[in-house]
């Protein structure tokens, strides 16, 4: 409404300084930091656009779209990060048989969450509206980080079945988001 032009070459440019910055300082010594800088900002920017729905007003804010906290790209990007580091802890391979030994509240949670995406992205194409698949994303991954600090997932009983949540949450949320159009960093 100002008359205020903000060409999107410069909206990536700067939110990858703003990424730059956020990852030299959780991740110093993180190698290939400006090409994660980017993807993330990239993420950052599409995801900001994309969780919100397409009838009402947009507002970027940097700190708030970089964040590695709430419902932000970066922090969904994190989540598959983190749940692949576990899955690369470990020996053991995921396995879906007996995952009916996840039996925990939280788990069975999850298990019904990660069951709902076909029919939330049917209905996300259906309505033409991607905010669908943002907000499930964001459930499934606040669900999923809960679980991953409150519950042993190596060296548990049910390890091999925990694994294979762990693997299913993070092949969902990367699909979802490749459906968005967002990339994931290997590490973060």
């Amino acid at each position: 409404r100002a008359g205020r032009i903000i060409f999107l070459e410069d909206l990536i440019n700067e939110t990858a300084k703003f990424a730059l910055q956020t990852i030299e300082e959780k991740n110093p010594d993180l190698e290939g930091k400006e090409n994660i800088a980017e993807i993330v900002a990239l993420g950052a920017i599409k995801y900001n656009d994309l969780s919100r729905d397409r009838t009402k007003n947009i507002i970027f804010d940097w700190k708030e779209a970089l964040s590695f906290e709430g419902d932000t790209g970066p922090y969904l990007q994190y989540t598959v990060v983190r749940a692949n580091s576990v899955l690369q802890k470990t020996k053991k391979k995921p396995s879906l048989k007996n995952t009916n030994q996840l039996r925990e509240k939280n788990e069975i949670g999850i298990i019904k969450t990660l069951s709902q995406f076909p029919d939330v992205v049917g209905s996300s194409l259906n309505e033409y509206k991607p905010h669908h698949i943002a907000n499930y994303l964001n459930r499934l991954a606040s669900e999923f980080n809960e679980y991953y600090h409150t519950t042993k997932i190596i060296g548990s009983q049910q390890e091999i079945q925990r694994l294979s949540l762990v693997f299913s949450v993070a092949t969902v949320i990367k699909t979802g988001l490749a459906l968005l159009g967002i990339d994931v960093p290997e590490k973060m």
